[in-house]
């Protein structure tokens, strides 16, 4: 975890404490370590992640495609990802605010999980058979006899 935040996380991060402060929005956690990765912002909530990226981002190839594949990671285990780009909250904050609050009417929460999962499962039993790294335990695979032992 970066001990200096960006301008650009400092801003969003006193803009979404004051809306979480007004109770227009649930509690966001910032620099928030999850599934072996680490997520700018969090919102347990609605299993939302904010990122927000500088240049390199888009004008690197190598750094693109690391993002998308990180995201593909958390989209498997249920989470959304939503990306802003450093320029944008730095110059249009509202919009971003705003994006932010769409994002959040738009998923269900954590206790309506159970009823937008596929097998009725909870956040939780779909996170625990998440496999992203070969070397990590995955009790399907080892209910299915595919575990090597």
């Amino acid at each position: 975890m970066r001990a200096n935040p960006t301008p650009a996380e400092r801003k969003l991060s006193l803009a979404l404490r004051e809306l979480t402060m007004s109770k227009a929005i649930p509690g966001m956690r910032h620099q928030h370590r999850m599934l072996g990765y680490i997520v700018d912002f969090y919102c347990s909530k609605h299993r939302l992640i904010i990122e927000l990226d500088g240049r390199h981002h888009y004008e690197d190839k190598t750094q693109a495609a690391w993002d998308l594949r990180r995201d593909a990671v958390f989209k498997r285990a249920g989470y959304e990802t939503i990306r802003f780009p450093n320029a944008m909250v730095m110059s249009n904050i509202e919009q971003v605010l705003n994006q932010i609050q769409e994002a959040m009417r738009n998923r269900p929460t954590w206790a309506n999980w159970n009823k937008v999962l596929p097998d009725g499962g909870t956040p939780k039993s779909m996170a625990a058979h998440l496999d992203p790294q070969a070397e990590r335990w995955n009790p399907k695979r080892r209910a299915s006899g595919n575990s090597t032992k």
